[in-house]
């Protein structure tokens, strides 16, 4: 992730999203990995992308009960949704 990140990989680009419209930073997020939001936050990843079912990363943070993450987000002004 940092790689492509290094590299220029834009974080919000539309073709980065599932067919439900879910992010690169909802799946980090997702899946608890803190280094990986931290990457995509730093590269400035929308963290009030909305999904398709209307929820926002700090929205998917909160229901896994990943307080790192959910931290991390709502001090780069992440909002629920």
């Amino acid at each position: 992730m940092k790689r492509l990140l290094s590299e220029g990989v834009d974080p919000n680009t539309p073709n980065g999203r599932d067919f439900l419209e879910r992010s690169a930073l909802h799946w980090a997020v997702g899946n608890g990995h803190t280094s990986s939001v931290g990457a995509l936050v730093q590269a400035r990843a929308d963290v009030n992308a909305v999904s398709e079912a209307g929820n926002t990363p700090l929205r998917w943070a909160e229901n896994w009960e990943h307080t790192e993450v959910a931290r991390l987000l709502e001090a780069a002004g992440g909002r629920r949704g």
